[in-house]
């Protein structure tokens, strides 16, 4: 009935493993749990005890494949024809996370979405704040709000989808770094008319980064979405769902962007100054990011 999958990079996750586990278990419903670590720069031990597990099992790769082959991989393995894809630096947070999504595994062409959160209080290690700020205010967000734009709210973390479904779309193995491959999977949903359903059923993210690796993130996030715009989607298309396209096609209409490019260069070092302090500035981080896509976009017009 239901196989729960789990791309694995860097993370402990045997205790949410044993979380679903013990969930599927009490349900008393056909299930598998597949685990792959996509070859781990740190070695985690304890996953290993996911195959003791009934139900369960645990491979790791010697090669890293990257974030969408490795769901791809995933998806080809499972057994069954619902797929929950979970983050591997999640917590449950309620004993129904897998009963809420049972009432939706007989829809075909449908994805649903359960939702994110972040611990109510904030990190001690000041490195983290920031992360853990953007994500409390830009990713906490009840599902009436995001069925208002279902496309735009897709996040890879926490969703259902069939496997039929699945199998028409799959993550674009070209896109192998990290950033924006859920804005394309979210895109070919959308051209497919598929439904997106949004519900009220999250997991806390607990894997916290640096401020300095969010940063890194983000510059790969952008290079990958220039990379997609380019290639894969009607740009302007794709820009209804993505707010920094959007804004970056406004200002390239307004042949704003050598302007933009010259006052990112002049107050990069300041902007990134204060996004790695211990009182970051959202808009701040929102202001870098336009000027790095504009930046890039410029660059490779060269």
């Amino acid at each position: 009935m239901l196989s729960i999958l789990i791309p694995i990079y860097n993370y402990n996750c045997l205790e949410l493993v044993k979380s679903l586990n013990k969930q599927a278990l009490e349900l008393d419903i056909k299930y598998e749990i597949l685990a792959i670590d996509d070859c781990s720069s740190i070695s985690f031990p304890d996953n290993r005890e996911i195959n003791l597990l009934d139900n369960c099992t645990y491979t790791e790769l010697d090669k890293n494949i990257g974030r969408s082959c490795i769901r791809n991989r995933l998806a080809d393995m499972a057994q069954y024809n619902n797929l929950l894809f979970i983050d591997c630096d999640s917590k449950i947070v309620s004993e129904y996370f897998l009963q809420r999504y049972l009432s939706f595994v007989k829809e075909q062409n449908i994805v649903v979405c359960g939702g994110r959160l972040y611990a109510s209080e904030p990190p001690s290690d000041k490195k983290l704040f920031l992360h853990w700020l953007y994500g409390s205010k830009r990713e906490v967000i009840p599902a009436a709000k995001r069925q208002r734009n279902p496309y735009h709210s897709f996040m890879s973390n926490n969703f259902l989808i069939s496997k039929m479904l699945f199998n028409q779309i799959r993550f674009n193995e070209k896109i192998s770094t990290y950033g924006h491959e859920d804005s394309l999977f979210g895109y070919e949903i959308k051209k497919r008319n598929a439904t997106i359903y949004h519900t009220d059923n999250p997991l806390i993210h607990t894997g916290l980064e640096t401020a300095s690796t969010i940063l890194k993130k983000e510059r790969d996030s952008i290079k990958n979405l220039i990379l997609i715009s380019e290639n894969f989607v009607d740009k302007k298309e794709l820009a209804n769902d993505i707010k920094l396209l959007k804004y970056a096609l406004k200002i390239d209409k307004s042949h704003l962007t050598g302007f933009l490019v010259f006052i990112f260069n002049l107050f990069n070092n300041l902007i990134c100054k204060n996004i790695q302090s211990n009182s970051p500035s959202l808009f701040l981080l929102d202001i870098y990011k336009l000027g790095y896509f504009c930046q890039q976009q410029s660059a490779q017009k060269r």
